[in-house]
């Protein structure tokens, strides 16, 4: 992608439908006051004569940030992308990278985003590569960093790769990419640093609410036992007694997905490898792994399970990889039989 101003345009009038019209009210001040001043693009409006809605202060806008130079206008335009990450928080799935070998404390909650910003660029610039950095706080304290590698190709200008989106709380140990291919880009490996740590690794999980995924990886360290499934067998109720014990199987598989603070996943996945065992009608596939996957999606996973088992389409007692998944710190199992 080159930087072309039609195309810097083009994305960030598509990154401005997103917002509604209070939202955008709110980000005026932090993102180009002068240019997205409230008060004068209602009066333009006025004299225009045009009734006030989130499509007409958004083409009033994009008129002002036309006199913006280049840089400054995809600098406006990383800026929204990131504020759309952070306001709309469903849209997106974070895939996790743990960091490790703390080196420094350098940073925290209390950190400012120009001290991120400078750090995160510093150190890609000590490594001759070239980039644009932009960071933003969300209310919920969560740092947003937007990093898009630029290279200058003699004859043809700057060329742009597409960005890589980071999130984290700087008082956790936890980095949150997206998209999910980019935490093998080289360009992340300039993060870890930054933020005062020697190494990282990619955890196996992934998920939309970032304080929830922060959760689940922090429960690993917890000790966390699932008693077993031992229902009342006859329940007295206003209706009469129920035999079903419906309600038994979906409190104990809430007991599963426990917790002092709830979390949401929004995916599971397990794949299984086992030697085939149709032999009598496949026999030559005798020593042959055969493999198999399962994934589950769902706005909330922990609330699915809870109904699956209330409606008896998971017996119990849970498979152990989802009676655990919610203090394993990864959503995605592979799971193997074990040799006897």
């Amino acid at each position: 992608m080159k930087l072309e101003r039609g195309i810097i345009l083009n994305k960030l009038s598509r990154t401005m439908r997103t917002f509604q019209f209070l939202e955008l009210k709110e980000l005026s001040s932090a993102l180009c006051p002068e240019l997205l001043s409230v008060s004068d693009i209602l009066n333009k409006l006025k004299k225009a004569k045009q009734k006030l809605s989130a499509k007409a202060f958004r083409e009033m806008a994009l008129l002002n940030f036309k006199e913006l130079a280049n840089e400054e206008l995809l600098r406006l335009s990383h800026c929204l992308q990131l504020f759309d990450k952070a306001y709309h928080g469903g849209k997106t799935n974070w895939a996790c990278i743990e960091l490790l070998e703390r080196i420094n404390n350098r940073f925290n909650s209390r950190s400012t985003i120009d001290e991120v910003s400078e750090a995160i660029l510093q150190n890609i610039r000590i490594n001759r590569e070239n980039a644009f950095i932009e960071v933003i706080q969300h209310t919920n304290g969560i740092f947003y960093i937007l990093i898009q590698e630029k290279k200058i190709i003699q004859g043809k200008g700057v060329s742009l790769r597409s960005p890589v989106y980071c999130a984290c709380d700087l008082d956790e140990p936890y980095l949150f990419v997206s998209p999910k291919g980019a935490v093998h880009n080289h360009i992340l490996l300039r993060v870890a640093p930054s933020l005062g740590y020697g190494d990282s690794q990619v955890c196996q999980l992934e998920g939309k609410n970032i304080l929830s995924l922060t959760q689940i990886l922090k429960r690993r360290f917890n000790h966390h036992t699932v008693e077993e499934f031992n229902p009342v067998d006859i329940i007295r109720t206003s209706d009469g007694l129920n035999y079903c014990l419906d309600e038994e199987r979906k409190k104990f598989a809430a007991k599963v997905f426990g917790g002092e603070e709830p979390v949401e996943l929004q995916t599971l996945s397990v794949t299984a490898s086992v030697p085939f065992r149709g032999l009598r009608v496949v026999p030559d596939a005798e020593g042959n792994m055969f493999k198999s996957s399962l994934k589950i999606s769902a706005p909330n996973i922990a609330e699915f399970v809870k109904d699956l088992a209330k409606q008896r389409v998971v017996h119990m007692p849970l498979p152990p990889w989802l009676s655990k998944a919610s203090h394993l710190g990864k959503n995605n199992f592979v799971i193997s039989e074990k040799i006897k």
